[in-house]
């Protein structure tokens, strides 16, 4: 058998060995932190639960938590942890910060096997811890589950906006300008002084003394296209030119006529003239 045979199986003989005796040194890397409660209730205790991912048992002898001032607490008294186990370390109230950044190591013999950090506000008796559970992120926990599969998250209530209603404008009116009514002038009776008539006074003319049987000058017939006027010695100038331009208008409307016939009676003489010669 050759030295490089022999080297084969004494490799495999010591993993074999390791296997079964040292089990943590396997699987370490599958041990997890899972949930914590860092502000319990007045009395109550803080506590780390830890779970094992691997389909073997991992003996927590020398593992420890330690926290970000470097507190350390060993988990010697856990003991084993099975293949998809729990287990969970208690302590007194005060270790793990409620209000200020805070941080949780899990160590074993070689390391740091897991650590979460955290730097919000730790609320009372609210778990954080991994959804799903050993392998998720971790997230404010909707109940505690010490020692068992974490709760589902708790859901996050987003507000509902309510739509703010904007005032519409209200257009302001345009005052329509109204055309000015002038009030009307009043007839307003103001008393006159009597008017005094003055009568024009026509210049008489005296007329010589006759006898009674004499016929006066007023009265002499004229003779207007057969009627008969009477001069009046007060008869308006306008009235006799009026009737000077009717019968002036009268004549020539006449003559007129009678030129029109003279031309129409040629006319038809010389047509009778014409049909004659023909």
């Amino acid at each position: 058998m050759s030295t490089t045979t022999l080297r084969k199986i004494l490799f495999v003989f010591i993993s074999v060995i390791f296997f079964l005796f040292y089990p943590q040194l396997v699987f370490a890397a599958d041990v997890v932190i899972n949930e914590f409660l860092a502000n319990p209730a007045s009395g109550e205790k803080e506590w780390v639960e830890l779970y094992n991912l691997s389909s073997g048992d991992v003996n927590l002898t020398g593992w420890k938590l330690v926290d970000a001032k470097n507190n350390t607490k060993s988990l010697d008294s856990l003991g084993i942890i099975s293949a998809g186990g729990f287990v969970v370390y208690e302590t007194g109230e005060g270790w793990l910060n409620n209000n200020d950044p805070e941080i949780i190591n899990l160590k074993d013999n070689t390391g740091t096997v897991d650590s979460y950090s955290y730097s919000t506000k730790q609320n009372e008796n609210i778990t954080t811890g991994r959804d799903p559970n050993g392998t998720g992120d971790f997230t404010i926990l909707a109940s505690a589950t010490k020692g068992s599969s974490n709760s589902p998250a708790l859901p996050t209530t987003t507000p509902t906006q309510v739509p703010t209603a904007t005032p519409t404008k209200t257009p302001t009116p345009t005052p329509t300008s109204k055309p000015t009514v002038t009030p009307k002038p009043v007839a307003t009776a103001t008393s006159s002084p009597a008017s005094s008539q003055t009568k024009s006074v026509s210049p008489t003319t005296t007329k010589p003394m006759v006898q009674e049987n004499t016929k006066p000058e007023d009265e002499v017939p004229t003779s207007i296209l057969g009627e008969m006027v009477t001069a009046s010695p007060s008869a308006s100038p306008t009235l006799v030119e009026a009737k000077k331009a009717s019968l002036f208008s009268f004549s020539n409307l006449a003559i007129g006529t009678g030129f029109v016939f003279l031309v129409a009676s040629g006319i038809l003489a010389f047509r009778e003239w014409k049909k004659r010669s023909l």
